[in-house]
Order: structure tokens, then C-alpha cells, then sequence
């Protein structure tokens, strides 16, 4: 199974031309940076990409949710893939989202640092297990209901027109989804507006991610 190496970029580029020690087979390397440390990256690509086959990918984002969609995004082909990311380098939050892919995918994070011998030092990351099908499968009702209000917001009766369900069912998925914390709903007079949430748009992104990864049963992580 072929690798794809997630790397955040911050200030302390040596731990993460260590980490390129520890991972084999990469057939694709993806550096995570923010217009601060653009230019380190590039410097990054040039010097590996004799190597590797590695791209840039900018996030102005900051918000979780958001960082791990440019992330998916910009990854051309999941599938059959393993994700590994070092996650010595970058924001607290581009590293966390690189950590939640890896943990999603069957592959695993790791993070170097050096010793007080100055010694540089692996660390793997105990992955997360992650049963997103217990909250929402692809092409399920719950998931297009998340695809819609990915967005934008929608009233109750727009959200069944659209969708081409009954009010009471849609009813029912929102109550479902509002209690696991995916919507929140608001009340505008005698209507009832339903937004997604930050954790509804990390779980819809993850199951695109499961989507185009081709992985059809939840055999999920390392």
C-alpha cells in the first residue's frame, strides 16, 4: 500500500526532514503551511522534490473543520492509500487536523524532538479510533442533510423540499444530529433554521474522505 506523508510546516525545519527517515514507500508528500511559513515550504519542496513528488498546500483557514477540507481537497488520489504525517512542525491546529486524517485512514502520526543530548527522537502517536458510520454513512439521509447545510443554512420545510423527504422525517434526522452535536437549530419566529456545527463539517468531511478512499466497510486505523 502506497504512502501519503502530511507534513505541517513551522519554524523548526530540522525534525521534519528527520521524519522523511521513518516512513517508507511515500508515493506522494503534501506540505501543510500558512502564508507565514510559505516560503519555508518551498524551500522544503525544492530540496526534496529530486526525491519525492511533493506539493504545497496553503490553508489561510483556522478553524479545524476548515483546515482538514483544504487538506482533502487538495489531495488528488486517496484511494488504496495509507496516511502518515509528521506532525512535529506547524500550528497546534494544522497538526491536529493532520492527526485526525492519519487516525481516519489506517495510517498513524508521529512527531520528533531532540533530547537533552540534542539527539533527535521518534515518537509514534497512539491513533484515535474513529466510528464516524455510527453517526453518519455516505449517501445516507443524515449525510446529504450535512452536504446541504455545509452550504448554507436552511428553514426546516426548505431543507424536506429539497431533499424530497417528509418534514417528519427530516425532523427526526436533525433531532438525531442535534444531539451529537453535527446542527444546532434556531428559532425566527414560528420557523426553525438548522446550521451546521464545526464538528458537523469535520464529520462530513471525513466520510467524503472514507468516500473516496473507496473504503467500504469501518475497518478503520492502525
Amino acid at each position: 500500500m502506497g504512502k501519503i506523508f502530511l507534513v505541517p510546516v513551522g519554524e523548526q525545519m530540522k525534525p521534519l526532514y528527520e521524519g522523511f527517515r521513518y516512513v517508507k514507500n511515500i508515493e506522494q508528500v503534501y506540505l501543510i503551511c500558512s502564508d507565514y511559513t510559505r516560503k519555508m515550504a518551498k524551500e522544503m519542496k525544492d530540496k526534496l522534490s529530486a526525491v519525492y513528488k511533493i506539493e504545497v498546500i496553503e490553508t489561510k483557514a483556522e478553524r479545524i473543520d476548515d483546515i482538514i477540507d483544504d487538506i482533502i481537497t487538495a489531495i488528488k488520489d486517496f484511494k488504496n492509500k495509507r496516511i502518515i504525517s509528521n506532525i512535529s512542525g506547524g500550528t497546534k491546529i494544522m497538526s491536529l487536523a493532520c492527526y485526525i486524517i492519519s487516525s481516519y485512514t489506517e495510517g498513524f502520526s508521529f512527531y520528533i524532538f531532540k533530547d537533552e543530548k540534542s539527539e533527535m527522537k521518534y515518537v509514534e502517536v497512539p491513533s484515535l479510533k474513529i466510528n464516524i458510520d455510527l453517526f453518519v454513512k455516505n449517501n445516507s439521509k443524515k449525510f446529504k442533510l450535512l452536504e446541504k447545510l455545509s452550504k448554507k443554512d436552511y428553514f426546516l420545510n426548505q431543507l424536506s423540499k429539497e431533499l424530497n423527504i417528509k418534514s417528519s422525517t427530516t425532523n427526526a434526522h436533525i433531532y438525531t444530529l442535534e444531539r451529537t452535536g453535527m446542527v444546532k437549530t434556531e428559532r425566527m419566529g414560528r420557523k426553525l433554521i438548522i446550521k451546521i456545527t464545526t464538528t458537523g463539517k469535520l464529520i462530513y468531511s471525513l466520510v467524503k474522505l472514507k468516500h473516496r478512499m473507496g473504503v467500504e466497510n469501518d475497518k478503520n486505523l492502525r
